[in-house]
């Protein structure tokens, strides 16, 4: 499935673990926000969008369900966190707000960011 990151804030703060945000369209049919790339004992990590719970326990919004979709997803994300990175010490222009997507380990600049599209029929649930 292609993935198409988009790299929002990239904290600078040697006392926190958050260096950045990020958001990540599916397939071009559904995006999520929230991802934030921390930095922890074994390196970088991305941690799952959240929200808290009646308590006080932070649980995850949106997960992937598989191994293979866990390593796509992180892998996605840090790579266009590497990426950003790089156009940022490149000094490179519009280095802010680039997508960068992903299709089976391949990358490109899209350009464009996702639209978020307004639920119509909120608090409906359908199984497909």
């Amino acid at each position: 499935m292609k993935l198409t990151v988009t790299v929002h804030d990239i904290f600078d703060n040697p006392k926190s673990n958050i260096k950045a945000t990020a958001s990540v369209a599916f397939g071009g049919q559904f995006a999520a926000h929230g991802f934030t790339i921390m930095n922890g004992k074994k390196g970088l990590f991305v941690n799952m969008p959240s929200k808290m719970n009646d308590d006080g326990e932070y649980v995850s919004t949106v997960h992937p369900i598989t191994k293979d979709a866990r390593n796509q997803l992180n892998s996605a994300i840090l790579s266009a966190y590497e990426q950003k990175l790089e156009e940022i010490a490149n000094g490179e222009e519009n280095a802010e707000g680039k997508n960068h997507s992903e299709d089976d380990g391949q990358s490109e600049d899209d350009g464009d960011d996702f639209e978020e599209i307004p639920d119509e029929d909120e608090g409906m649930t359908q199984t497909m």
